[in-house]
């Protein structure tokens, strides 16, 4: 075996953002989205009554058309993420800029519209955060000729406004770069961590291929090769190739490592791949449940599988079937159905080795193993935590 590390797909700038990004910033615009529409509600209903009694309809509308963007912000946010965060983003520079031109420095204004800039940020992608930049210093660079023409509706020294200007400039360039560098980074971070989990699943997965390699070529026929030598040589073989098995069928693209039941079974049995049970053919059931469960788990479900499906040449059935079935959201069972077995011993398992793993790995995934007549047939069957 080569000692190369794997071969790992880099994504681009654009895969990565897609991949890494996307997921973390609709989580972060729903709650964006749920804190204004609570916070908001309480802001509301004062500030159009100041307004009116201030006689400030503009106000009003400004309020109340913000409040009221954010319900289709909300349900587009799943199927059409940009274009929400981009209405997010809107309204709030709305806000600002609306704030900012009736009533001046007063209701915070300036705050409001470094708002968009930071929000922006963490939501839209470099060119958008680039276009909310330069729109907000168009609304300062407009309210500044507004200022000196003297159209606008209140009053401030012009030096003490390129002060304020000054200080929002500085802290919008902050937050820009602070963001920015921080969701860099955060990419880097997640791509060498799917690196590392890549290698590392490349060492076992080739160790475990290095294992079998071995272990077939020590139970080749040989002179001085016992048949039940050769025999227990070949059931550790399948067993490294059920665990093995198990690891490749880790979901990796959520980063969650789980491991699909029906994706488990067919990795194992139905995959030209997969372990070679020839003395009958093996019918996986289509209506498998959505069953997944940890890499611990799915290791040991993995070898008793195995030793299940293997029992069947002792009874020597026409064909099996696999199903899985879920309890509820901590147990679910995998049975292997044995279909009219020109013999019925009793038990299924009867090789002591088999047995005392079959038991021991139950125990370790918090199940138990059953084998029940049904009819003509015999069921053997797995319950284990999920």
């Amino acid at each position: 075996m080569s000692d190369t590390p794997a071969a790992v797909h880099a994504p681009g700038a654009e895969d990565s953002y897609t991949q890494i990004l996307i997921p973390w910033q609709r989580r972060l615009l729903t709650r964006l989205i749920q804190i204004f529409a609570v916070i908001g509600l309480f802001a509301l209903i004062p500030g159009i009554y100041a307004s009116l009694q201030a006689d400030m309809p503009v106000i009003v509308v400004l309020d109340v058309g913000a409040y009221a963007a954010l319900l289709p912000a909300y349900l587009l946010r799943k199927r059409w993420y940009e274009l929400s965060a981009v209405m997010v983003v809107l309204l709030q520079l709305m806000v600002g800029a609306g704030l900012l031109l009736s009533v001046g420095m007063e209701a915070a204004s300036m705050l409001w519209m470094l708002a968009p800039i930071l929000v922006g940020n963490l939501l839209l992608r470099t060119r958008g955060t680039v276009a909310v930049f330069a729109i907000c210093l168009g609304v300062i660079l407009l309210v500044t000729v507004l200022l000196l023409a003297g159209t606008l509706p209140w009053t401030i020294q012009i030096s003490v406004w390129y002060a304020i200007v000054g200080t929002y400039i500085a802290l919008a360039t902050i937050l820009t770069f602070a963001t920015r560098f921080l969701l860099h980074h955060l990419i880097q971070g997640i791509l060498y961590e799917q690196d590392l989990n890549h290698e590392l699943d490349h060492r076992v997965r080739n160790n475990l291929q290095l294992v079998h390699s071995l272990i077939q070529l020590q139970s080749r026929p040989r002179g001085t090769t016992s048949a039940s030598a050769s025999e227990a040589l070949t059931q550790l073989n399948t067993r490294i190739m059920a665990m093995g098995a198990a690891f490749s069928a880790v979901k990796r693209s959520d980063r969650s490592f789980r491991v699909g039941i029906a994706h488990l079974i067919r990795q194992l049995f139905g995959e030209p791949a997969g372990i070679p049970f020839e003395y009958c053919p093996i019918h996986i059931s289509a209506n498998v449940p959505k069953i997944s469960v940890t890499v611990d788990t799915a290791v040991p479900v993995a070898i008793i599988l195995t030793e299940m499906v293997a029992a069947g040449r002792v009874c020597e059935p026409e064909w099996i079937s696999m199903t899985a079935i879920s309890h509820g959201r901590r147990d679910s069972s995998v049975s292997v159905r044995f279909h009219r077995p020109r013999r019925s011993p009793k038990p299924c398992i009867t090789d002591p080795l088999s047995q005392d793993i079959v038991t021991a790995l139950a125990g370790h995934v918090g199940g138990f193993y059953t084998e029940t007549p049904r009819g003509e047939d015999i069921e053997l069957s797995l319950t284990f935590r999920t």
